[in-house]
């Protein structure tokens, strides 16, 4: 489920379900009220990775399929690059293996592919686009082991 808030107000109100029950996801905001929402693991089964995206649509009240992730990922982070795409970063696998993998999905044309692969393995860790630079800042999270980064 997902509810709305409107701040006019301070009240809530329903918005569109997800086509998939999910935790642990990653969110972006997209143009014209849509979500892009990203992998996750099952609510449940928090064992199952899912390799699922979707973009939920807040004005119209419908969720779409996204890309498929080439890498089921729960607790990964994403950011949107300068030119549209986004970056996925890190998360666990239903391995419950922290991910040193990113994946590059393309919206515009529905692919994915390999992004470049970090140093070390992080899930649950922020990730901030540094437009300055180009670059993509990931900060924190947690390792392989389950050690703070």
């Amino acid at each position: 489920t997902s509810e709305v808030l409107n701040p006019a107000n301070n009240m809530w109100s329903p918005g569109p379900n997800l086509a998939s029950s999910r935790c642990g996801y990653a969110t972006l905001p997209l143009c014209h009220g849509r979500i892009f929402v990203i992998g996750g693991a099952s609510c449940s089964n928090s064992k199952s990775s899912l390799s699922t995206t979707e973009i939920l649509d807040i004005v119209r009240g419908s969720s779409t399929p996204g890309p498929e992730l080439s890498c089921p990922r729960y607790c990964c982070s994403a950011v949107m690059l300068p030119d549209g795409r986004v970056l996925v970063i890190g998360g666990r696998n239903s391995l419950r293996r922290s991910l040193s993998t990113t994946e590059i999905l393309d919206l515009a044309e529905g692919t994915s592919a390999p992004g470049p692969e970090m140093e070390r393995a992080k899930r649950a860790a922020a990730a901030v686009l540094l437009p300055a630079q180009g670059g993509v800042l990931v900060i924190g999270g947690e390792g392989r082991e389950g050690t703070d980064l």
